[in-house]
């Protein structure tokens, strides 16, 4: 028998994944518009304790460099992370894209930083997931311009029950009359999910201390997977309200999920109605998304 010392080194492993999301939208006066909402591919590599991750997206006839990260480190214990990726702050954000039940995001997700360039030190186990890094923000949405981003998160797993918090600052620089130009941001989620049943809340408040202004999001989603053979069925609702710069912005997002195969296939056709209040102006929409992944 070879001694485990002159085994040879197991090879380095490559994965590549990509998807395309294709549908049509259908307003409240009926007209329809076919569109590529978007196509992405992604290429991982892992050997031992290392990893690296590049993904790029195709959108609306560009295409942008999205995550180029690498991980020092296991996947389960102490790592280090460094590149352009997800920000831990939502509890959402730790859901792949053809995973997700509502092909649309929470507007309250949505609205939170995402991925930005900086480095993170991560801690995992079977039961705790923990993030602190340092990000300069490169493109948020709640506010403008570069600037240095502390960001934490705290993932529980306790059976079927998930907990999240998260917590993020952004030094704009600079004085005001208030002092430093801070702005910060926290998330809280808890969801449940069980032989098929999901059940999700997530709420963000962000304040500009700078300027004494406050806002804040909440959004919920429930969902039920049935099997039916080979494929299986997942009705899904959602509500999501958000109070930006004043102007309250509410949605009921309802959606029937078709999943003919798991990921690296043909993933998931959806019907998705929707249906928006803007302050007091009401709009309605019904969009079907087809995404097909390798």
């Amino acid at each position: 028998m070879t001694p485990a010392a002159d085994m040879p080194p197991e090879p380095p492993q490559i994965e590549l994944h990509g998807w395309v999301e294709a549908g049509v939208a259908v307003d409240e006066q009926g007209e329809g518009t076919v569109s590529v909402d978007l196509a992405r591919f992604q290429t991982r590599l892992e050997h031992g304790s290392y990893a690296g991750m590049i993904q790029f997206e195709g959108k609306s006839g560009t295409v942008e460099l999205l995550d180029a990260v690498v991980r020092l480190g296991p996947a389960q214990g102490l790592s280090v992370r460094a590149g352009q990726f997800k920000t831990p702050f939502s509890m959402e954000f730790g859901i792949p894209a053809p995973k997700l039940i509502l092909p649309t995001r929470l507007l309250v997700v949505s609205a939170a930083p995402r991925r930005e360039l900086g480095a993170e030190l991560r801690y995992v186990d079977e039961v705790v997931d923990v993030q602190v890094g340092l990000f300069d923000s490169a493109s948020p949405i709640l506010i403008t311009g570069p600037g240095v981003r502390p960001v934490g998160a705290v993932d529980v797993t306790l059976a079927d029950w998930h907990l999240h918090a998260g917590v993020a600052s952004w030094l704009h620089g600079g004085e005001t009359e208030h002092g430093p130009s801070w702005d910060h941001e926290a998330d809280v989620g808890v969801g449940w999910h069980h032989e098929g049943s999901t059940l999700a809340v997530e709420g963000l408040v962000a304040r500009a201390v700078a300027t004494h202004h406050w806002d804040a999001g909440v959004g919920a989603l429930a969902a039920q997977r049935i099997h039916a053979g080979s494929t299986d069925v997942e009705p899904a609702v959602g509500y999501d309200a958000v109070d930006f710069e004043g102007e309250v912005r509410q949605r009921v997002t309802t959606a029937f999920n078709v999943h003919l195969d798991e990921w690296h296939a043909v993933t998931r056709l959806s019907w998705e109605a929707e249906i928006a209040k803007h302050g007091e102006e009401i709009t309605q929409v019904a969009r079907a998304q087809l995404q097909v992944g390798f």
